[in-house]
């Protein structure tokens, strides 16, 4: 079965900005230990997700996040995203 997978980075097919803010967020404070409002990393120099977590690491931490945090943060925010999806349904 071929699959085609799309990103939808500017909101043009579908609008889930609102859902993945929440997501972001909800991830980077359960891993910071943290409050984050929604759209805080507004003043990161990097706007991809990556840089933003490089970002909030160096601000909340002092330091980077090595691998296994991202790799971490990442199966978080999908088990966010999926959480999210399941409660749209």
């Amino acid at each position: 079965m071929d699959r085609l997978v799309i990103f939808d980075v500017d909101g043009t097919l579908c609008d889930t900005f609102g859902v993945d803010d929440e997501c972001f967020c909800a991830t980077a404070s359960a891993m910071l230990g943290v409050p984050l409002q929604l759209s805080t990393w507004e003043d990161s120099p990097q706007i991809t997700d990556l840089g933003i977590v490089d970002w909030l690491w160096i601000r909340h931490l002092g330091r980077s996040p090595p691998r296994e945090e991202i790799d971490e943060f990442i199966a978080k925010f999908e088990g966010f995203l999926s959480g999210g999806l399941s409660r749209s349904e």
